[in-house]
């Protein structure tokens, strides 16, 4: 039961942030990314 718990919280949560983290991360490079390719094609 114990070490079950010790699983969950010390293992699974923290790769599931980790996991949360590199989504975000990787949403926020590509809207930039997307930003950047806008206001190259669209400057006058």
């Amino acid at each position: 039961m114990t070490l079950g718990l010790v699983g969950v919280f010390f293992i699974f949560f923290p790769l599931l942030v980790n996991v949360l983290l590199g989504f975000i991360a990787a949403q926020v490079i590509g809207e930039r990314h997307e930003n950047i390719e806008f206001e190259r094609t669209h400057t006058y």
